[in-house]
């Protein structure tokens, strides 16, 4: 069965553009300045606070799943109340029982 669209009224959402040179994304030298990057971004003042913070598709470079600590830094922006939304990969065994990064969706 399709969902059905629905609208709800009042909810704000920032959706954050940092515009990283896909050659710079994924350097080692510029992880952390890309992240930083994103929380300052985040944190610039708007009308009203935002329900959810959303960064891009493969925004943290890191897999949240495996890093608490990680998870708990990035959080300490975030309003209270609103939520903070990235995508990162996620470590897991493919069929082959290999290790892979798969895309994934992370709300904090």
């Amino acid at each position: 069965m399709p969902a059905t669209p629905t609208a709800v009224k009042d909810i704000r959402v920032r959706v954050v553009q940092p515009n990283i040179p896909q050659e710079l994304k994924w350097r080692e030298d510029q992880k952390l300045s890309n992240l930083g990057l994103l929380v300052n971004l985040s944190r610039l003042p708007g009308k009203a606070q935002p329900a959810f913070i959303v960064w891009p598709e493969a925004s943290v470079p890191f897999p949240l799943t495996d890093l608490p600590q990680l998870r708990a830094a990035l959080t300490r922006f975030v309003p209270k109340g609103s939520y903070l939304v990235v995508g990162a990969p996620r470590l897991g065994k493919n069929k082959e029982g290999r290790t892979e990064a798969f895309n994934s969706l992370i709300v904090m």
